[in-house]
């Protein structure tokens, strides 16, 4: 039997962003087409921590993929995403 790969919990924070873990994991897993048809990019909470980072959902996915750890991911979403103050 194959594991279920799940994303992070919601909770989980990374830079100071909750769910910011949760989002790279779907990410990931949408790259791979593991998702069954789900977009995260245009539902949720997921779309919105998009928009208020102000990150082009599809630039962003492939960071994350691309990147892999999650320390380098969270560099490039501050290179090309909106700052923003803790």
């Amino acid at each position: 039997m194959q594991k279920k790969l799940l994303p992070r919990s919601p909770y989980d924070r990374l830079g100071g962003y909750v769910h910011l873990p949760r989002l790279i994991d779907k990410a990931k897993l949408h790259r791979k087409g593991l998702l069954n048809g789900y977009n995260y990019k245009t539902v949720g909470f997921d779309k919105h921590l998009l928009a208020f980072l102000k990150l082009n959902p599809d630039s962003f996915e492939e960071a994350a993929t691309r990147l892999e750890k999650d320390a380098a991911i969270l560099k490039w979403i501050e290179q090309n995403g909106a700052r923003h103050s803790p």
